[in-house]
C-alpha cells in the first residue's frame, strides 16, 4: 500500500527563515539504518545470494515507503521545534541570533540523543551566517541555487541524443523556480523529447535556448524569505505557448523583491484560446500554483 505522507518542498522552508541569521545542518549517520524494521515485515526484506539468504533488520533504501516512513518518524521527533526544518535526513536550525541558536542547538541535540539517533560530524555545519541545504544557498537575504550545481550545468555540453536532453532538463527543473519563464525558454528544447525517436536534430532555436538557460541560472535572482505581514503581488503573463508569474513581496527599503517565479507551457487546446482567456488562464494557473503562500491572505494580481 502506497503511504502518502508528504516530504517537504523547499517552499516550506523558506517560510521559516525570515529575519534568521545563524544557521546549523545537522546530517544524520546512515539515517535509514538507524530506523529498526518491524519483526513481522524482516522476512519481505530477503534477498538470497550463492553465500545465503540475508534479511534486513533495519530500514533498507528502496523500499517504497522508506521516505514517507523515514520522514514521518522525523517530523514526529522534531514537531515541537519550529525553528528546525526537517528533510529525510537532513535537519536545519535556524535562529535570530547566537543566544538563541544554541539554545535551540541544545533542544535539538537533546531529542536526537533521547531517541537514540546519530550524526554524522563531518556532513553537520554549526552556527553558520551561510551555508548548503539540499542544493541551495541559505542564508540571511534569502534562498539561491548552489553555486557548485550551476557550474556543473554550465559546463555541460551539447546533448547529443533524447536521454542526454531529458537529463539536462532534468537538471535544471530543480531549479526552475529561480528563472523567469522558464518554460518559455527551454520550450525548443522540450520539444526535442517528444516522439518516439532516441535520436535528436539539434537546430539553433535549440541552441539558443541551451545557452540562454545556462546564462539565467548562472545570473538566478536570490529568492527573499516570504513575510506574513508584507505587501505581496503576484504578476502574470502569457504568450502563445507558454504562461508564467512572478510572486513578490514589498522589503523594508520599499524595493520589490521575488520569492518564487512560476512557468508551464500550453495544451495544444490551451494554445487555442483567445488572449483575454490566456491571461486568465495564467492567473488561475499562477494562483493554483502558489497556493500554499497566497491562500488566505490579501495579495495583488498584476496582469501583463
Amino acid at each position: 500500500m502506497d503511504d502518502r505522507y508528504p516530504i517537504p518542498h523547499m517552499h516550506d522552508l523558506n517560510s521559516k527563515l525570515k529575519g534568521c541569521k545563524k544557521f546549523s545542518v545537522l546530517d544524520l549517520q546512515k539515517g535509514y539504518y538507524q530506523i529498526p524494521m518491524a519483526k513481522g515485515d524482516i522476512p519481505k526484506t530477503a534477498v538470497i545470494t550463492p553465500f545465503g539468504c540475508f534479511e534486513f533488520l533495519r530500514m533498507p533504501f528502496g523500499l517504497k515507503n522508506a521516505a514517507q516512513a523515514f520522514q514521518r518518524l522525523m517530523d514526529s521527533i522534531f514537531s515541537g521545534l519550529p525553528f528546525t526544518f526537517i528533510y529525510l535526513d537532513d535537519i536545519l536550525i535556524a535562529s535570530p541570533d547566537s543566544s538563541t541558536h544554541y539554545e535551540h542547538l541544545r533542544q535539538v541535540f537533546k531529542l536526537l540523543s533521547d531517541h537514540g539517533l546519530i550524526l554524522n560530524r563531518n556532513k553537520c555545519a554549526i552556527h553558520q551566517d551561510e551555508l548548503t541545504f539540499i542544493g541551495h544557498q541559505v542564508s540571511l537575504s534569502g534562498i539561491a541555487p548552489l553555486r557548485e550545481r550551476v557550474a556543473q550545468i554550465e559546463s555541460m555540453v551539447v546533448p547529443t541524443n533524447k536521454a542526454e536532453v531529458q537529463r539536462f532538463l532534468g537538471m535544471i527543473n530543480f531549479y526552475r523556480r529561480f528563472v523567469p519563464n522558464m518554460a518559455q525558454v527551454v520550450l525548443p528544447l522540450t520539444e526535442l523529447t517528444k516522439g518516439k525517436a532516441k535520436s535528436v536534430t539539434w537546430n539553433q532555436e535549440a541552441q539558443a535556448a541551451f545557452d540562454t538557460v545556462k546564462a539565467a541560472l548562472a545570473n538566478a535572482t536570490m529568492l527573499v524569505h516570504p513575510s506574513s505581514s508584507s505587501q505581496t503581488t503576484l504578476t502574470t503573463d502569457a504568450s502563445d505557448t507558454a504562461i508564467g508569474a512572478e510572486l513578490a513581496q514589498r522589503q523594508d527599503d520599499s524595493t520589490w523583491k521575488p520569492l518564487a517565479f512560476f512557468s508551464r507551457k500550453l495544451t495544444v487546446a490551451e494554445k487555442n484560446y483567445s488572449t483575454l482567456d490566456r491571461e486568465l488562464l495564467a492567473i488561475y494557473a499562477a494562483i493554483h500554483h502558489f497556493r500554499y503562500f497566497v491562500e488566505g491572505r490579501p495579495f495583488t494580481v498584476l496582469s501583463h
